[in-house]
């Protein structure tokens, strides 16, 4: 322990150095904090950006996050023995704003040449598919699952009231989705 400085040499050796009273007359010469406050009251405060720009929209509010719904509808069987389509059918625009339909929770039985088309008649299995009046989007995926069909860039999606699922080789309905705007 003798080795040791004890707290008054330390002391000692420190007289030598300068104290803090020392540095803070030092300091006397340059702004304090206070006056640094001082100068900094004409200038807005965080306070103040924060309250003008709550006017402002921001750009999260601008753009929406993620897929929006549109339409959508759930597949009923065609009248066709045997025939039939489950699942639902939504579309969606995209944060690029083209749209796709998606297919979920789907199943068809499976046939020849089968297609997804947009109707522009409600019950395409009672009134076709509307001969001019119907977009044929892509042949079918497969008959079971989650699926995604590109819309046109420029189509009307109010003019077609139905997705079908149609057999082109022998013009016959497996069934279809009413669409109603999405909630």
């Amino acid at each position: 322990m003798a080795d040791k400085p004890t707290a008054m040499a330390d002391q000692a050796a420190m007289a030598d150095k300068p104290t803090a009273m020392a540095d803070q007359a030092a300091m006397a010469d340059k702004p304090t904090a206070m006056a640094d406050q001082a100068a900094m009251a004409d200038k807005p405060t965080a306070m103040a950006d924060q309250a003008a720009m709550a006017d402002k929209p921001t750009a999260m509010a601008d753009k929406p996050a993620g897929p929006i719904a549109q339409a959508q509808g759930s597949f009923v069987a065609g009248s066709t023995p045997g025939d039939r389509a489950a699942g639902k059918a939504t579309v969606y625009k995209l944060e690029n704003s083209s749209q796709i339909l998606r297919l979920e929770d789907f199943s068809t039985t499976n046939g020849p040449d089968l297609f997804v088309v947009l109707s522009s008649n409600a019950n395409p299995d009672a009134d076709g598919i509307g001969k001019d009046n119907y977009l044929q989007l892509a042949a079918l995926k497969g008959n079971q699952g989650n699926q995604n069909y590109e819309l046109p860039g420029d189509i009307d999606l109010g003019k077609y009231k139905s997705v079908v699922i149609w057999c082109r080789t022998f013009n016959v309905v497996f069934g279809y989705a009413a669409l109603q705007p999405a909630a």
